[in-house]
């Protein structure tokens, strides 16, 4: 198993996906998701039949942008890594 992947999978509500997001409980996640997760997708959750059937919530002019957590920094390029990543 790759530690730097998910290794895990739950289906949730959107009270039970919040209440895990909350710092204190000391999960990891992926900081794209963090970010969606954070502005958009509990709208999105709100009417999925309007977010899958209509262009209200596709903006293509912002750029989101972040900076992972010390915990999220990948090791890709380090030349000391013997697996190839």
């Amino acid at each position: 198993a790759n530690p730097e992947e998910a290794d895990d999978l739950k289906y949730v509500t959107q009270d039970e996906l919040k209440a895990m997001m909350d710092p204190s409980t000391g999960l990891l996640w992926s900081p794209w998701f963090r970010v969606i997760a954070e502005t958009w997708l509990f709208e999105w959750w709100a009417d999925l039949d309007e977010t899958f059937t209509t262009d209200r919530h596709v903006d293509l002019a912002s750029i989101r942008y972040f900076e992972p957590p010390t915990d999220h920094v990948g090791r890709y390029g380090d030349s000391s890594d013997s697996d190839g990543w």
